[in-house]
């Protein structure tokens, strides 16, 4: 029988490819890459609110970096917008994957989310 480490499991090309990160860039955008999921989307929800304190007060979510989307990747978006509303930070969705923007647009969030208007 074949016995794995929780580090040896954490190493492996799946749980790479899983991997997904939050940052700020030039103190009013933050950049979300990777590929979102149920096991990281919580520590990326709070790791988000936390960076979007210090930003200015109209900035920009860039999504150009998203290795896949998904309905947690919506889920987390919104969280995201309640949050800053009550921080009195306006927030725009630039670049997002066309397969995100389709599923916002056939529930309706498209008119909820604030995606920058680029020919869409």
């Amino acid at each position: 029988m074949l016995q794995f480490s929780k580090s040896d499991i954490n190493n492996t090309p799946e749980a790479t490819a899983l991997a997904a990160d939050v940052t700020v860039q030039n103190a009013d955008t933050l950049l979300l890459t990777g590929d979102v999921t149920a096991q990281n989307v919580v520590a990326l929800r709070a790791k988000g609110e936390a960076m979007i304190q210090s930003l200015h007060s109209k900035s920009v979510i860039n999504l150009s970096g998203l290795c896949s989307a998904n309905t947690i990747t919506l889920s987390l978006l919104l969280s995201w917008l309640r949050f800053a509303k009550r921080s009195n930070v306006s927030l725009t969705i630039s670049q997002p994957p066309n397969t995100l923007f389709d599923m916002a647009r056939v529930s309706g969030l498209e008119l909820v989310l604030p995606f920058e208007s680029v020919g869409r």
